[in-house]
């Protein structure tokens, strides 16, 4: 099973999602599955990893 991670793309930066059939990363971050080409967005400095504990905190305020 592939680990599923949360990300975001760098300010300013335009970062194509090829499981959304192209469209790019919404800026906010999205949860995508840690594939080989997310691997090398990371490396290359495009998108950064959101810990867990962060993406929680976001739901817990659009909840309450």
């Amino acid at each position: 099973m592939t680990e599923r991670v949360h990300i975001r793309p760098l300010r300013g930066l335009k970062v194509p999602n090829p499981s959304r059939g192209g469209r790019h990363l919404a800026d906010g971050g999205e949860r995508v599955e840690l594939s080989s080409y997310w691997h090398r967005r990371l490396r290359a400095g495009e998108v950064e990893r959101i810990p867990a504990q962060n993406t929680a905190k976001k739901a817990e305020k659009k909840e309450g």
